[in-house]
């Protein structure tokens, strides 16, 4: 089991196969379906998860996805963000 690339959930990912036998992983938490289309990319989720959750950690110890969030409604809003407050 893998954490999930979505939501970030440890231990909830199922490697499957399709019925051509191609691998994909599933998240029994969020219902992400993530196909992988060679053997190398299946290797490079075994060292791109833990890079994913410790950039979570990072990014939840701050106010990071508060100014994130600033961010995306003043675009949909079509006002400016301040210089200051985009960190």
């Amino acid at each position: 089991m893998y954490p999930c690339l979505c939501c970030l959930n440890t231990a909830c990912v199922e490697l499957k196969q399709d019925k051509k036998g191609r691998p994909y992983t599933t998240c029994r938490m969020c219902g992400t379906r993530a196909f992988m289309h060679s053997a190398t990319a299946l290797r490079g989720l075994t060292h791109f998860a833990p890079q994913l959750i410790a950039l979570w950690r990072q990014a939840t110890a701050g106010d990071l996805l508060t100014k994130i969030d600033q961010q995306i409604s003043a675009a949909r809003n079509g006002t400016a963000v301040p210089a200051a407050a985009v960190g």
